[in-house]
């Protein structure tokens, strides 16, 4: 396990200085298996128009949306600076706001429930250059699997900046932990762990999955981080006083507590986004 631990962090970190070298402005590549499997477990459940067409638009092949579900991280501008798309992947509701607000959380429409809506539009449109409907396409892979990352969603907890805690002998920043070591916990195999929680979903599951939109979708992520928050005491915290030398120290059963949440998450995300992909390309 410890060495399987190591060897996906080693990727991670060759990944990373490959997006150094080779793009300008590097942007951290945050969830890179999780959007994997979030984009396999989505072609599970593709209709065959809607897998016909994303083929057209981003070549042949079984994990074809699964090679583009990271572009969306690594997008810079040629300044060197984070570009306008990094309020896309998040939406910064309050701890005290319950739920999103679109003129209090979405200034200008610049976060990733209002992005997610206007994509679905462009993707859905036959009559925009191709070329916008393939960038549509690998903005949606993205961020219905980021919206569905509870920390996305909650305003204290969604920039990676800060917030550093250990679990058992690991010390990492909390967004990392959700984004990284807790899908971890669930296989370290993408391609083989979408397997499995796909096979996993029932038909009940599905059809309940099957509704609402990218503001729903973030609201239940709020509900997790808040209740996450409070059951762990992070409300209120002061994360500037907290480093990787003295980080908030978390129970090894939060690895326990969090591994159906994250199974779920996933889960959800694969299957709403096959279902906004079938509706727009049908």
């Amino acid at each position: 396990m410890l060495w399987a631990r190591n060897t996906v962090r080693l990727r991670r970190a060759l990944v990373a200085l490959l997006l150094v070298i080779c793009t300008p402005g590097f942007s951290y590549a945050w969830g890179e298996s999780g959007h994997r499997t979030v984009a396999d477990i989505a072609a599970h459940f593709l209709s065959a128009r809607a897998t016909a067409e994303v083929q057209d638009l981003l070549g042949e092949g079984q994990h074809v949306m699964a090679e583009v579900a990271n572009w969306a991280d690594a997008i810079r501008d040629s300044g060197g600076r984070l570009d306008e798309t990094y309020y896309w992947h998040v939406v910064e509701i309050p701890p005290d706001g319950v739920r999103y607000d679109r003129t209090r959380d979405c200034k200008n429409d610049n976060c990733i429930v209002e992005k997610i809506k206007e994509f679905v539009l462009v993707l859905g449109n036959r009559t925009v250059a191709k070329a916008q409907r393939i960038e549509a396409l690998q903005f949606l892979i993205h961020l219905v699997g980021d919206v569905h990352m509870p920390l996305h969603a909650f305003a204290p907890l969604n920039h990676p900046a800060g917030a550093w805690v250990r679990i058992g002998e690991t010390t990492d920043k909390l967004h990392l932990w959700w984004d990284n070591e807790f899908v971890d916990e669930l296989g370290f195999d993408s391609t083989e762990l979408a397997d499995r929680l796909a096979a996993e979903i029932t038909a009940h599951e599905r059809t309940q999955w099957e509704n609402g939109t990218s503001e729903d979708w973030a609201n239940e992520s709020f509900q997790i981080t808040y209740d996450f928050a409070v059951r762990h005491g992070l409300l209120g915290l002061h994360w500037g006083a907290v480093s990787e030398d003295k980080p908030v120290v978390l129970p090894i059963s939060v690895l326990e507590e969090v591994r159906p949440i994250v199974a779920q998450r996933l889960k959800m995300a694969g299957v709403r986004l096959a279902w906004l992909l079938n509706q727009a390309l049908k």
